[in-house]
């Protein structure tokens, strides 16, 4: 996966584009990766998924860590600006992340199990899809 200058990601020979602003979505996509960075366990194992779905013309990002998850009761705040988990934590950037794919007509969506990690899921609108 690469984000290039002019707003692709080149995913396995083809080249995708979305419309968007490029130093926001690239905000939102870091804020969700360092997140899953400082969840994931001891190793800081990460994975990231890049797919698209030709039935929706949708490129769909998920970032999953292996960390503790999120509790039910907190699952429905994460995106609430100054809602933070984390004692150092402001409780602004998921809130910020979600308004941006939101502003790009994407969705964001998560996933979380107690004990076994969390995954974040991206959907982004594609311009064109060309192979």
């Amino acid at each position: 996966l690469s984000i290039r200058r002019q707003r692709q990601m080149c995913i396995r020979d083809r080249d995708i584009t979305i419309k968007g602003d490029r130093e926001q979505l690239g905000f939102a996509l870091e804020n969700i990766i360092q997140n899953a960075i400082e969840a994931a366990n001891s190793d800081k194992t990460v994975e990231i998924n890049v797919t698209t779905a030709a039935h929706d013309q949708q490129l769909q990002i998920q970032i999953k860590d292996f960390g503790t998850g999120i509790a039910d009761e907190q699952i429905n705040e994460i995106f609430n600006i100054f809602y933070s988990t984390r004692g150092t934590g402001r409780g602004l950037g998921l809130a910020i992340t979600q308004n941006i794919i939101k502003n790009h007509n994407g969705c964001i969506n998560v996933e979380s199990e107690i004990n076994k990690g969390s995954i974040f899921t991206i959907g982004l609108p594609i311009v064109t899809l060309e192979g």
